[in-house]
């Protein structure tokens, strides 16, 4: 899948004699990074910015789990696990560049993408806890006969609607 770099802008990319873009730089906790096939790369010019689809397999790109400072044990999210991206003098052929983007409309489209991927995780989880609740028994009756558990599944189900 494709996956997008974590803002702000922390990369550069120039055009070399060829025309194809060379970008260098780093991300940090990009989600899903680390089984994505392409990256989405967000560079600065120097005349504003540029996205590039950057091929995993591309020379001088490397993606790494990152670590949590305390323990060292590696990072998870319910979206899946980040990856620290990093681009050292990465050739990406002009054609891979995204026609017409500013870094503004990147952001914006950005966060309604993580809003969507997050409601649509929420409803599933929601889903999920009616169907466990209409299976599973306990004190001889079903879970969702129990009244505390209708009323805060009933809670959350309003406040979704």
């Amino acid at each position: 899948g494709v996956q997008t770099c974590a803002l702000p802008i922390c990369a550069f990319a120039r055009k070399n004699a060829d025309g194809a873009w060379v970008v260098s730089g780093a991300f940090a906790a990009v989600a899903n990074a680390c089984v994505a096939q392409l990256i989405a790369v967000e560079a600065n010019t120097g005349d504003g910015p540029v996205t590039l689809l950057v091929p995993c397999e591309t020379a001088g790109l490397s993606v790494q789990e990152p670590s949590n400072a305390r323990g060292g044990a590696a990072m998870r999210w319910a979206l899946g696990a980040p990856g620290v991206v990093v681009l050292k003098d990465c050739v990406v052929p002009a054609a891979n560049a995204v026609a017409g983007t500013r870094y503004a409309e990147y952001a914006r489209r950005a966060g309604l993408l993580t809003a969507a991927a997050s409601l649509g995780v929420g409803q599933a989880a929601f889903d999920a806890a009616m169907d466990y609740t209409r299976i599973r028994r306990q004190g001889g009756k079903k879970t969702i006969e129990h009244q505390a558990i209708a009323t805060l599944l009933a809670e959350i189900g309003r406040a979704h609607v």
